[in-house]
C-alpha cells in the first residue's frame, strides 16, 4: 500500500515551491509527482497541432516535483505529517503520525476472493 495516493492534499516542504499546497494529480515515475497548480511550465504548441486549424499558442501545464519534497496534509489536524500503515480488523489503513487519525475510511478488499465475490454480487443486480 502506498503512503501517497492520487487526490491527496499535499504540501511542498522543500525547494522553489516551498509552502505551497495542492492536490496530487499523478505519478510520473517512482520518484516524481505532478501537483495541481505547482511548478507551472509554459509550452509553445504549433499551429494546427491541436486540430481544426487553430493558431499556435502557449499552453501552461504542471511540471513534476520530486516525491521527497512533499508531505501529505492530514484532513483532521490540517498539518503536513508523516503517514504510517496500520492494520485493523484485517484491513490496512493510512494513519497520521501527529494526531493518530485514520486518513482512509474506506478500505479496499484484501483478497482476490473478496474482489470476485463483489463482482458476482454486482452482476446479479
Amino acid at each position: 500500500m502506498k503512503k501517497l495516493r492520487i487526490g491527496d492534499l499535499v504540501k511542498v516542504i522543500a525547494g522553489k515551491y516551498k509552502g505551497q499546497q495542492g492536490k496530487l494529480l499523478k505519478f510520473v515515475n517512482s520518484d516524481r509527482v505532478i501537483i495541481e497548480g505547482i511548478a507551472m511550465q509554459s509550452k509553445f504548441v504549433k499551429k494546427g497541432f491541436l486540430g481544426n486549424g487553430q493558431p499556435g499558442q502557449i499552453v501552461k501545464k504542471e511540471g513534476s516535483i520530486h516525491i521527497s519534497n512533499i508531505m501529505v496534509v492530514c484532513p483532521v489536524c490540517g498539518k503536513p505529517s508523516r503517514i504510517q500503515i496500520v492494520t485493523k480488523d484485517g484491513k490496512r489503513f493510512r494513519q497520521c503520525k501527529r494526531c493518530k487519525a485514520l486518513i482512509d475510511i474506506e478500505a479496499k478488499p484484501e483478497t482476490r476472493k473478496e474482489l470476485r465475490d463483489k463482482k458476482e454480487d454486482k452482476s446479479k443486480i
